[in-house]
């Protein structure tokens, strides 16, 4: 009963600040109430309609938490994340309606996957990202998929695209001190560059540890050890 009392609080924190004297009918009520920038939930459109994959970080939703920035915490509640747009999703358990979230309320949330779980926080310039390392640096992984258009062009060009497809796609944000995230692309020579004064320090530890840089544990490592072996953050 008490998961259950948390998540009415949840929706009610959502959605009172919000509509005023308008009547919500239970979550599903929520899809009444369009405009993303008036209200928290509006409906999820079919906008990706005949884009072969799909938009989203998952195929399908699985249970998570979500908590909001006043404190609201839902538990047990169906999520995923459109990564195209960058938007939290949430089903309602009775009418299976696929809401969007709106992102300036969300703290953050967590999705379970497989035999884990993997959390996200809503990043100020940034969006939903996963925590990397932080400490006086921080580095954040974000998840996005763009879509590619077909460039089918005859029935002899074996290259071509026929159809427009989602394609996933990683991407880095470094922060350093008080300066905001920038998109980061993490090479050695860009590492070196953001931190000429370890430039030695870094060449050793590349060349005793060869780490992979498209592996978020390596970087995980790495910018702990830039960092100064401070407490690295997964």
């Amino acid at each position: 009963m008490e998961p259950l009392i948390k998540n009415c609080a949840f929706l009610f924190a959502l959605v009172l600040p919000l509509v005023g004297a308008a009547q919500l009918e239970g979550m599903d009520g929520a899809a009444n109430f369009s405009g993303a920038e008036r209200h928290m939930f509006r409906s999820f459109d079919n906008r990706y309609e005949g884009v072969r994959g799909y938009p989203t970080l998952l195929e399908d939703f699985v249970q998570g938490m979500a908590e909001l920035k006043n404190g609201a915490i839902a538990w047990k509640v169906d999520l995923n994340l459109d990564i195209v747009t960058g938007e939290l999703l949430l089903r309602t358990a009775e009418t299976k309606k696929v809401l969007v979230v709106q992102t300036t309320h969300v703290k953050t949330f967590t999705l379970a996957r497989d035999a884990s779980s993997e959390q996200y926080f809503n990043i100020d310039g940034v969006g939903y990202c996963v925590k990397v390392h932080e400490g006086d640096i921080r580095l954040y992984l974000k998840h996005i998929k763009i879509i590619e258009k077909a460039n089918y062009s005859g029935p002899y060009n074996n290259n071509g695209r026929r159809y427009d497809e989602f394609v996933p796609e990683d991407q880095y944000y470094l922060g350093v001190g008080d300066s905001p995230p920038q998109e980061f692309r993490p090479t050695r020579k860009s590492i070196e560059k953001v931190f000429p004064d370890k430039s030695e320090e870094i060449r050793r530890y590349f060349k005793d540890r060869k780490p992979d840089l498209k592996n978020p544990a390596d970087l995980a490592s790495l910018f702990g050890f830039i960092d100064g072996n401070k407490t690295v953050n997964q």
